[in-house]
């Protein structure tokens, strides 16, 4: 009977994990055939959420926005193709009639309407933010139309997160796992894409585990065994606004809706626990330089105490300070309307070696280097009223996924990571799928909510 149950439940757990599998299946194949699988398999997806965009669009689109980005780096034609499938969407949709807009796509209109209106005023390079706005709106009626009207399933979504954090970890011990600078990049194509891609995803997938009384042992080591790898492949990048934002909004959550302080309190009243309590502080305190020593070299990203102490007299901020006070000074020039979208100034000047032409029109549309932080690139391109914007989508964003925790904190960890790792206004950046999966967490949101109204 014992071993009836056992094999029954095996068999379970086995059937709940079973897309973590084909999942990792398709990671490995891509680190394997390269273009030829990565080719075959968008052409796929497209195909299949063409026929069925209900059920197969909303998981093909995040994998989609992931793809330009995915290890090994494969030039330009996966971000053709994710464009291409934008276009054959954005068809979909028109055919199907499916215009319905919200108050949070209304927002995200506005501030494209605002970068519109204030580079057409200010930009000495109009054509690029012509060319963006378009871009962006079709975008985003594809990201918003999808998520609206498809069906999102959470358990598929956990089991892709599942097999992400299982290829990195079998990359970890590979030379292909890891970039030119000699950091982890696991199945991505950069070490810093591992932030942008995992720690919004781990966010939800940590804060789910946290919320939902997982049934069985070993779903629940499973679990916890994803949530550690996970966080070691953070730490393993040395990307401080990744495993910064990752660590204090779990914290965050754990400390405002987890702790209960008089049950602490009860718990070390008890003497086993007392005493192991100060055995531990104590380990702690006694290592503390240790510790320090090694916070210090982590953050600094050094291995010795030399390197670190050159990088400490320039300071924290020395790698990205110059892109800072370029900014600052930029926005200076015009703090309300801002210099233009897209347009890149340096010493006061347009850096016309960075800008890019469109082949048969000779029209400029867009400028090789962006910005990181993405609410200094809004202040300085689109200025002061587009910010504002900016700022009312991030509350209505907010606002909708409050009382659904995984998707809020998800969306913290995003705007969180706007200050350091992303591009957000720019569908072949790493923002994209940052903006794809804020969407997706939107909707889930109310239809969580939706749900346990019923109940």
């Amino acid at each position: 009977m014992n071993s009836s149950i056992a094999y029954e439940y095996k068999k379970s757990f086995l059937q709940s994990h079973k897309y973590t599998f084909l999942f990792l299946i398709n990671f490995v194949l891509l680190a394997i055939l390269k273009e030829a699988y990565v080719y075959a398999l968008a052409m796929v997806l497209i195909v299949v959420s063409l026929e069925n965009s209900k059920k197969h669009l909303p998981m093909s689109l995040l994998f989609l926005s992931m793809m330009p980005y995915l290890n090994p780096f494969l030039g330009a034609m996966p971000s053709v193709l994710w464009n291409l499938s934008l276009i054959l969407f954005t068809a979909l949709f028109i055919i199907k009639k499916n215009l319905h807009v919200n108050k949070l796509e209304i927002s995200y209109l506005a501030i494209l309407l605002s970068f519109l209106v204030t580079s057409l005023i200010v930009s000495p390079l109009p054509s690029i933010a012509i060319i963006k706005v378009i871009s962006l709106t079709i975008f985003s009626f594809v990201a918003f139309k999808t998520y609206k009207w498809g069906i999102i399933n959470e358990s598929i979504l956990l089991q892709f997160i599942e097999a992400i954090v299982i290829a990195n970890i079998a990359l970890y011990f590979m030379p292909l796992g890891y970039y030119i600078n000699g950091l982890f990049m696991g199945v991505f194509s950069h070490s810093q894409n591992i932030g942008i891609f995992l720690v919004p995803l781990l966010s939800y997938y940590t804060i789910n585990f946290l919320e939902n009384n997982i049934i069985g042992k070993v779903s629940k080591l499973f679990s916890l065994f994803i949530i550690f790898l996970g966080i070691l492949e953070i730490f393993s990048t040395y990307s401080r606004t990744s495993i910064f934002t990752y660590v204090v909004l779990i914290a965050i959550y754990i400390i405002l809706n987890k702790l209960k302080f008089k049950k602490i309190f009860s718990v070390l009243k008890s003497p086993f626990y007392f005493l192991l309590s100060i055995v531990i502080l104590g380990g702690v305190a006694i290592n503390t330089p240790k510790i320090l020593n090694a916070t210090q070299n982590y953050i600094y990203k050094s291995v010795s105490s030399e390197a670190f102490e050159s990088k400490y007299e320039k300071g924290i901020l020395f790698s990205r300070q110059a892109i800072y006070e370029e900014s600052l000074l930029n926005i200076e020039r015009n703090p309300i309307l801002g210099n233009g979208l897209g347009v890149q100034f340096h010493n006061g000047k347009v850096e016309s070696d960075q800008i890019k032409f469109l082949p048969l029109l000779n029209v400029p549309y867009t400028m090789e280097r962006e910005k990181g932080n993405v609410y200094l690139m809004v202040l300085e391109e689109g200025g002061f009223i587009t910010l504002l914007l900016l700022v009312l989508f991030i509350l209505l964003q907010l606002k909708k996924t409050k009382n659904y925790p995984a998707a809020f904190y998800s969306s913290i960890a995003i705007f969180t990571m706007f200050n350091g790792e992303a591009t957000l206004f720019s569908i072949n950046g790493t923002g994209a799928f940052q903006f794809v999966f804020l969407i997706l967490l939107y909707f889930l949101a109310i239809r969580k909510v939706k749900e346990k109204s019923k109940i």
